[in-house]
């Protein structure tokens, strides 16, 4: 009865049939709602780089932020309720080559912050190694999954740790749709 009426396939409670689990990241990817976008820049002495990601009509499960550095270590901030003046979308990628869904949400680089808007989330410090020989870090990921609200400005913003210039580079992975996946 309680495989019928949950449609679960007949012998699975005895050894017989198996269920097969995935992660959220992996169905994501398959249906085509997973996106990414990198970028690398040089930030100068104690400098701070603004990225604003301008979510669309559906909410957005930020799933990693992955910073790599070359000095001392970056602080990764969000804000929400931000506001900008200028700047430009740049191109993001989806993670399937096979059925890539398009993504409503932008990231505008190049914009003035007119408006920082609220933290919402606690600051991530990334502290790299203070030696010579292994300075820097080569890919740290940044918080826990974060929930984006629809229709909404977001400030990311890094911040050098560093008083000398330093590479920093930055990987950001979502979903962007409904927050659970249909029965």
């Amino acid at each position: 009865m309680f495989t019928k009426l949950f449609n679960f396939p007949s012998g699975i409670f005895t050894g017989k049939r198996a269920v097969v689990t995935q992660s959220y990241t992996e169905a994501n990817s398959k249906l085509g709602v997973e996106h990414e976008g990198s970028t690398l820049f040089t930030a100068t002495g104690n400098g701070v780089n603004d990225t604003f990601f301008v979510t669309g009509a559906l909410p957005v499960s930020l799933k990693g932020r992955v910073i790599g550095f070359t000095g001392d270590g970056v602080k990764a901030e969000i804000f929400s309720g931000a506001t900008y003046i200028g700047g430009a979308p740049v191109a993001y990628q989806n993670a399937s080559d096979i059925n890539p869904v398009a993504g409503l949400s932008q990231i505008i680089v190049g914009g003035t912050v007119a408006a920082g808007g609220n933290l919402v989330f606690a600051p991530d410090y990334l502290i790299g190694n203070k030696s010579n020989q292994g300075k820097g870090s080569t890919g740290a990921v940044a918080g826990r999954e974060k929930l984006l609200k629809p229709n909404t400005i977001y400030l990311f913003r890094l911040t050098s740790l560093d008083a000398a210039a330093q590479d920093i580079t930055s990987l950001l992975t979502w979903y962007e749709g409904e927050l659970d996946l249909p029965l």
